[in-house]
């Protein structure tokens, strides 16, 4: 809770994040909020993973030593990222994702972005990952997002949710996103999702895309 963070450098040659929430080992971690803070100026390697940014819950396969157990899979349970700025970072906004080497687990159980601002943003801006149950984003506002022509990015979205809820949420003035640019996006492999009660204007890629399962 209320920190202010940056991970900028003249010469980048990593994959950063600003705060980096990290695991590893089967199954879930439980209970972790990231409140009140101030995610500013990360400058990650741009032809790094999704997994760069503000504010980013990874359960990964691969294990501190580069390890990777393929089948392995590592997620979160009761995470809050609420009342947070987010600005000027490289690639991602607010994430969470988990992937398992051979697919994507839907392992993540009651994920909540909630009130959280983010600003100038190279790719996505906020995006709900794997989640089981319990995935809502609302009352956030992403602002110049997808700012990259390569790649697919989008505002807001889902990927490999079920029955996510994201409403009052307001997206706007993405400039880009190569194939996509939308403000909000229902992705690979969602089921149920349900947005309603947001705001987009001035998106390159409109309003929504709904992808198959």
């Amino acid at each position: 809770n209320n920190l202010e963070v940056t991970n900028n450098s003249t010469t980048v040659t990593s994959s950063r994040a600003g705060i980096l929430v990290y695991n590893n080992d089967p199954g879930v971690k439980n209970h972790i909020y990231v409140k009140n803070t101030y995610v500013h100026d990360v400058n990650s390697s741009e032809s790094g993973n999704k997994i760069t940014g503000g504010i980013i819950f990874f359960g990964t396969h691969i294990d501190k030593d580069g390890v990777a157990t393929v089948g392995r899979q590592s997620g979160f349970n009761d995470v809050l990222v609420e009342n947070n700025t987010v600005k000027s970072v490289t690639k991602e906004g607010i994430r969470n994702k988990s992937d398992a080497g051979n697919g994507y687990p839907r392992i993540n159980t009651n994920i909540v972005f909630r009130g959280n601002f983010v600003e100038d943003v190279w790719g996505d801006g906020m995006v709900l990952g794997e989640v089981l149950s319990g995935a809502v984003a609302e009352y956030n506002i992403v602002k110049n997002h997808s700012k990259t022509t390569s790649g697919s990015y989008a505002g807001l979205w889902t990927h490999y949710t079920t029955q996510a809820l994201v409403q009052y949420n307001e997206v706007y003035d993405g400039t880009n996103g190569g194939n996509d640019g939308e403000a909000f996006d229902s992705d690979n492999s969602c089921d149920g999702d349900i947005f309603q009660y947001n705001y987009s204007h001035n998106n390159r890629g409109g309003l929504i895309l709904v992808m198959p399962t």
